[in-house]
């Protein structure tokens, strides 16, 4: 009887081992399932801070990481990074009263995986992730001085959206090797040294540019043109002050050889009057 009981009792254990085996391997397909993002189901940064860490607390991060991918001393580092960057960086949209607020505004994007088309290459897929993600975060409204930097760890793939005023501080050629450098260090390094690295780099770029002042780009054409025209006009003016001048010039010896040879007829007719 104590067998068969004992038989029994292992024979239920196993029973329960086998069915926790099977909870475990179903909820590792559900969070597999969830990893595969969209655009349109990654949170906000902006309205969906609370959604956008599981590991950090802090609503006014930098930083959106919905996966866990970083742990909280990485975030915070980070966070203080761009925070200290944006505060002191030069000011993007003239004129400024706020440059923290017309400064380079950079967030992170983080994700292990998502949902790719197959019509087009996987580094092509996290471009257009990354500007819809910045597009729905619209973080800077009219100044667009904002920055995403957007990191699919299944792909190894660094992407660097960018606003239009943002773009200036840095050539395509220097974002293109940015990217690739960054790219790089995802496998030899830690993703948060290479994120580091990418944040100082920008931040630097963006405190060593000279923004132009206000309206000088619109009127600076509209300048050279009037310029221009102004030139001509004098050009033309000069010109015709030259044909009018000379006309003038031969005019007038036209007169004085008319008048010289009416005086002399005049003396050789007196002058025969003399003789006879």
């Amino acid at each position: 009887m104590d067998r068969f009981l004992l038989s029994f009792l292992i024979w239920q254990l196993c029973n329960i081992i086998i069915l926790l085996l099977k909870i475990v391997d179903s909820d590792e397909e559900v969070g597999a399932s969830m990893h595969l993002w969209t655009p349109e189901d990654y949170p906000s940064l902006i309205v969906e801070t609370e959604y956008c860490n599981r590991n950090v607390l802090n609503l006014s991060t930098s930083i959106c990481d919905p996966d866990g991918i970083l742990n909280l001393d990485e975030v915070q580092k980070l966070d203080r990074l761009i925070s200290f960057g944006q505060n002191s960086s030069v000011c993007l949209c003239p004129p400024c009263r706020n440059s923290s607020e017309y400064g380079l505004m950079m967030k992170i994007g983080l994700l292990r995986s998502m949902r790719v088309h197959s019509n087009i290459s996987i580094e092509q897929n996290v471009r257009v992730f990354a500007e819809q993600i910045r597009t729905k975060w619209n973080m800077s409204n009219s100044c667009k001085n904002d920055v995403l930097v957007f990191v699919a760890i299944a792909f190894d793939k660094v992407i660097i959206s960018m606003g239009s005023a943002a773009k200036k501080i840095i050539s395509n050629k220097e974002l293109d090797e940015l990217i690739h450098e960054a790219t790089k260090q995802l496998a030899s390094e830690s993703l948060h040294t290479s994120l580091e690295g990418i944040i100082q780099i920008l931040q630097q770029k963006a405190n060593f540019y000279k923004p132009v002042p206000i309206g000088f780009d619109l009127n600076l054409g509209i300048f050279s043109l009037t310029l221009i025209g102004f030139v001509l006009a004098i050009t033309i003016v000069a010109l015709l002050w030259c044909f009018i001048e000379r006309n003038r010039k031969k005019s007038d010896r036209r007169k004085t050889a008319q008048i010289s040879a009416e005086k002399t007829t005049e003396y050789e007719l007196v002058s025969d009057k003399d003789q006879n």
